[in-house]
């Protein structure tokens, strides 16, 4: 019989693929076995590059640019979903339809999870380039949690909101989305390691 695992997760908003940023990420995976990553600014072609600069790491990405069309100014946007070669694990990828959003199912010991990363619209008057609030955003996730057939759900990302303002229309929104699909935030879970979500 073999012996139950426990998984690691941690999320990181990279703002790029610097070395530096590759340095610290490779750290990272010392320390979990699955990565969200958001803002890596990639195009899908270099997704695969990326994750062999990091090493020892399959991936699963979504750009955020429209692949389609001329870059004009800097890359911006993306979601990845990194983990471990050594985990022994089956992924299969979900689509959202939002480039805002990367999910998969994690199959590892006969036990399916359902691994969404988000990296959600920016708080204020930032020009989102998605054109995507956060609430389409939470509603794209609700769908994917809603069709699923997992045995747990590990939602993770950039989340763009302060948890400290109790009244903001944001931190509202995410409360009623938690509890209407029975989740627990990370930061209230026993296992949980850290007691910030920026630094």
């Amino acid at each position: 019989m073999a012996k139950a695992q426990n998984l690691t997760f941690c999320t990181y908003n990279c703002r790029g693929h610097r070395p530096d940023r590759i340095e610290y990420i490779r750290k990272l995976m010392h320390t979990c076995d699955i990565l969200f990553l958001q803002e890596h600014w990639l195009f899908t072609k270099n997704v695969l590059s990326f994750a062999n600069r990091v090493g020892g790491v399959n991936i699963h990405a979504t750009s955020g640019m429209n692949e389609s069309e001329l870059l004009l100014g800097r890359p911006y946007g993306g979601c990845a979903i990194m983990w471990k070669k050594s985990l022994n694990c089956i992924f299969a990828p979900v689509e959202s339809g939002n480039k805002r959003i990367v999910a998969g199912v994690l199959s590892v010991q006969n036990v399916r999870v359902l691994l969404c990363n988000a990296y959600m619209p920016c708080d204020g008057n930032y020009n989102d380039p998605l054109s995507q609030t956060f609430d389409s955003v939470l509603s794209d996730l609700k769908a994917l949690v809603e069709v699923s057939t997992a045995d747990f759900v590990v939602i993770g990302g950039d989340l763009n909101t302060d948890l400290n303002r109790p009244h903001s229309d944001r931190v509202e929104s995410l409360a009623d989305f938690i509890s209407s699909q029975g989740l627990i935030l990370g930061l209230e879970h026993a296992s949980t390691s850290v007691d910030f979500t920026y630094e």
